[in-house]
C-alpha cells in the first residue's frame, strides 16, 4: 500500500512524501521517499533525525 504524507507548514498542507507499506511472507515493513516539491520547498524540515 502506498500512503501520502502531509505536514502543515504555517497553517498550509503540504506533501511531504510517500510512504511504502510491504508484507511478504508475513513479514511487514515500510520505507519513505519525500516528494522532489518538498524537498525543494525552503520552509521544509526533517521529519526525523534519521531522516534528513
Amino acid at each position: 500500500m502506498e500512503y501520502d504524507v502531509t505536514v502543515q507548514i504555517a497553517g498550509e498542507d503540504v506533501l511531504a512524501g510517500r510512504l511504502y507499506q510491504n508484507i511478504r511472507h508475513g513479514e511487514e515493513t515500510a520505507s519513505f521517499r519525500y516528494a522532489p516539491s518538498y524537498l525543494d520547498d525552503a520552509r521544509a524540515f526533517s521529519l526525523a533525525p534519521d531522516m534528513p
